[in-house]
């Protein structure tokens, strides 16, 4: 049986971290869909930061207490709980070779269906060269839910970052999964001046022919990206590389 935490926000201190975001820097963005296995996934980490140059990892239904334990000699981590299993917590995760100037946990305002758990979203801000801060936010959208909480979570989601000008990543499971769901996020990013990393669909988790998983971003450009077809989880992870 699933239990709301008690405590939202978790930190695991990393080492040796970065003070600014260099000005070219790889990201991942993965549903882990609750995987465990750390070894195996630390061995593709260590493989993607040799290939990508990883500084963010942006990681959805991460279980904190496996991931921290292998991540955090590399990588300062920030994670929003959304669920409580047996004492271990679930929720998206964003970890860093760069310290964190600024985070902030969320939870939605709605729950999945009537007695579900809330959906987690995460800000982090981390300095960048000669442009102030890089804001992330890291999401999983809430799924089980008629039209209209979808968009009002969008909109809460909104609020917290109109504020920030400047450089901006957006990233996680949208569960967009049909045309209205398309048209509220299609609206959302324009609001915010978002680019939509453009990603051929036939490698991405999708649910009645619409994908799930986006990355957006603002003031960056992109170098390469790749979805890599992979078994660890029914989500396959996205990599791309930016340069400011």
């Amino acid at each position: 049986m699933f239990i709301t935490p008690k405590k939202i926000h978790h930190k695991y201190a990393g080492n040796n971290l970065g003070k600014v975001l260099p000005d070219r820097f790889g990201m991942l963005c993965w549903n882990l869909n609750k995987f465990n296995d750390a070894h195996l996934l630390t061995n593709e980490l260590l493989a993607w930061e040799r290939a990508w140059n990883l500084e963010l990892l942006f990681l959805q239904e991460a279980l904190f207490d496996t991931l921290s334990n292998t991540l955090k000699n590399r990588y300062e981590i920030h994670g929003a709980a959304n669920l409580q299993l047996g004492g271990k917590h679930y929720g998206v995760m964003t970890a860093s070779r760069t310290e964190a100037s600024h985070t902030q946990s969320f939870h939605s305002k709605g729950r999945e269906g009537l007695i579900g758990p809330k959906k987690p979203f995460l800000i982090t801000e981390y300095p960048i060269p000669e442009k102030g801060k890089l804001l992330c936010l890291n999401l999983h959208a809430i799924n089980f839910r008629e039209e209209r909480r979808y968009r009002l979570e969008l909109e809460y989601v909104k609020e917290k970052l109109v504020g920030h000008e400047g450089p901006m990543i957006v990233a996680g499971d949208f569960n967009r999964w049909n045309s209205s769901r398309e048209r509220r996020l299609n609206e959302f990013r324009e609001i915010l001046n978002l680019k939509q990393l453009d990603i051929s669909s036939r490698h991405l988790k999708s649910f009645m022919g619409h994908p799930l998983d986006f990355i957006l971003h603002r003031e960056l450009n992109v170098k390469r990206y790749e979805v890599i077809d992979h078994e660890i989880s029914d989500h396959n992870p996205i990599l791309v590389e930016f340069y400011i």
